[in-house]
């Protein structure tokens, strides 16, 4: 008697709650206009969300030589985005920059899947992929 009666203590509020679902709208917000930079991120970053604000400190540590610190901000992107090809292109400038080309490869595929159709960010792609294999192929050669 005690089990029926704990649960149905759980079915029944989660029957009701289930019925309020139906009907409601998801909202989705932009930031306004008369919002400027926060930390050195502009509005429009903001507005895209975790990944994009990771992404963007990012490149500014990457630019800094912070390596391990890019990376950490990548890995954290990536939990939010994983099908981020920016993101993937971002990780394989760190690894091209931490003299790992194989890996750095391996992330500029996983850049093309999700790609889609940025032209603009396939070609930075395509070119950082071509430095690395005659990078790779120079490595082999002179093995």
């Amino acid at each position: 008697m005690k089990f029926l009666q704990s649960s149905l203590f759980m079915i029944i509020p989660s029957m009701l709650l289930a019925g309020c679902g139906s009907g409601i709208k998801a909202t989705t917000y932009s930031m306004p206009e008369s919002v400027g930079a926060v930390d050195g991120v502009s509005p429009a970053v903001l507005a895209e969300g975790p990944a994009a604000i990771l992404k963007q400190q990012a490149q500014k540590q990457l630019a800094a030589g912070k390596l391990n610190d890019a990376n950490s901000s990548l890995e954290r992107a990536l939990r939010f985005a994983p099908q981020d090809a920016g993101v993937w292109y971002e990780f394989a400038l760190v690894r091209e920059k931490q003299n790992r080309p194989e890996e750095a490869v391996q992330m500029l595929k996983k850049a093309t899947v999700y790609a889609g159709r940025d032209k603009k960010l396939q070609a930075q792609i395509t070119q950082l992929e071509a430095q690395l294999q005659t990078r790779l192929a120079g490595v082999e050669s002179s093995s």
